[in-house]
């Protein structure tokens, strides 16, 4: 058998894995081969590409929260019907639109979840490929379930205190692919955040070094994730230890100057499987990209100083901006988060000049050289609302700013209060309020995830 002819029976079986399941944990698949191999496992997980007609990628990532942060603003005169029907309910959190809809970022995280661990239950069963190869799919699996499990606790679980995460309802952890059982009951947000901690440590020692093709999880990208669990978890500690772990690797940012056109339009850099600012490639469902624009609320516009190329993303329509989606649409592990974590962590701990560096370095890489002016100060509160400012504008469509209003809102200085108002309807987020936590659809808990193409 040719090798692509057993790439594509492999996708056919992924298929079956991840769109003809009952639940989350029923997999029968029928006329397909089942991988026997770890070669067979290497090739499931080398899938970084698809399209709707295939299995979902690896690189798959979410983006439906994207349209929930401060950032962003509909205006009455801009309708989101029809394909932009999901984009409505994460924007009003429509409880009754997320809860009766078996579809969008939660199946392609639970997509993502059911394959990592076909690989890990199928590949003790094989004894070919070396042990390095062995480790480096086992570790891919782990990081890429971890992300998943991640994503999903802080859109559908309260953010996560130490006080009450013993109790706190997380969301359902199958962690195993081949058993035939109901839905697991909802973990406890304290049990999905050891389980991400203990699947990403165990990656550490497994993967290699970064790889020029950033979908493949690396020994950083395993960092990165754990530095992004500990910020959320507000251990800053550990979360600045495993950023300088991960940027061991590579700190590259590229200068948006470089990419100016000669009639002052930025012709961006790819944010691509080979992008050298990722750490972890992971991109936006075809599903969502297109379906709504992305329109920036004017206080997040406001934000833009005079020089800064990051505002050329955006398009402006009576009076309004919008995001381009170019660079593409991307739900992965910057470099820059990991500077910006680390400035956090070292403001924090009142290490200022060391937090300035971070920032700056950022900065200069985003601003006209002519405009760009370099950022100091000796108070710690003035920097630590600068690296709050540039994590808003630097990540703005990569998806952390609900997250981060979530986990800030634990502290009483950087608490927000979120008004939205669109088409005669009014929802004010209190900080800490139910209203944060976006309902787990009931359909899932009830039925299990059909996971079906659209």
């Amino acid at each position: 058998m040719s090798t692509k002819n057993k790439i594509q029976i492999l996708i056919l079986f992924v298929s079956t894995l991840l769109v003809s399941c009952d639940s989350l944990v029923d997999v029968k698949p029928k006329g397909f081969m089942i991988p026997q191999s770890a070669a067979d496992l290497r090739m499931m997980m080398d899938n970084v590409s698809g399209n709707y007609t295939m299995p979902r990628p690896v690189t798959i990532g979410y983006d439906l929260i994207k349209y929930a942060g401060d950032h962003v603003e509909y205006k009455d005169s801009e309708p989101l019907e029809g394909n932009a029907e999901n984009v409505y309910a994460y924007y009003m959190r429509d409880k009754r639109l997320i809860e009766e809809h078996n579809h969008g970022d939660i199946i392609y995280m639970y997509q993502l979840v059911a394959l990592s661990n076909a690989v890990l239950d199928i590949l003790p069963t094989t004894n070919d490929l070396s042990e390095k190869e062995r480790n480096q799919i086992k570790g891919e699996a782990l990081v890429h379930r971890a992300y998943a499990f991640l994503t999903m606790v802080n859109i559908h679980a309260r953010h996560y205190d130490i006080n009450t995460a013993s109790s706190d309802l997380g969301i359902p952890m199958p962690l195993n692919h081949n058993i035939n059982m109901e839905i697991p009951e909802r973990s406890t947000v304290k049990e999905v955040y050891e389980l991400i901690i203990g699947d990403l440590n165990e990656a550490v020692n497994l993967t290699g070094e970064l790889s020029d093709i950033r979908a493949f999880p690396s020994k950083a990208s395993a960092h990165a994730l754990l530095a992004r669990t500990y910020l959320y978890m507000g251990n800053f500690a550990e979360a600045l230890s495993h950023v300088n772990k991960a940027l061991e690797s590579s700190d590259f940012l590229y200068n948006l100057e470089d990419y100016l056109t000669e009639d002052g339009e930025l012709d961006a850099p790819s944010r691509e499987f080979d992008s050298k600012e990722s750490l972890l490639h992971k991109e936006v469902s075809w599903e969502f990209k297109g379906s709504a624009k992305r329109y920036v609320s004017d206080e997040f516009w406001a934000l833009y100083e005079t020089g800064d190329l990051r505002a050329k993303y955006y398009k402006e329509k009576d009076g309004s901006h919008y995001y381009t989606n170019y660079p593409e649409s991307f739900s992965g592990i910057l470099i820059s988060e990991m500077l910006l974590t680390r400035a956090e962590c070292n403001a924090r701990k009142g290490d200022l000049t060391l937090a300035l560096q971070d920032i700056n370095e950022i900065r200069m890489h985003r601003f006209i050289a002519a405009d760009y002016i370099e950022l100091a100060s000796t108070d710690k509160e003035e920097v630590m609302s600068w690296v709050l400012r540039e994590r808003k504008i630097e990540l703005a469509w990569v998806g952390l700013r609900w997250f981060d209003m979530k986990r800030l809102n634990k502290e009483v200085d950087y608490q927000t209060t979120l008004t939205r108002t669109y088409q005669g309807k009014t929802l004010v987020f209190e900080p800490n309020s139910d209203l944060w936590v976006f309902p787990f659809p009931g359909t899932m808990l009830e039925n299990g995830v059909v996971v079906q193409n659209p």
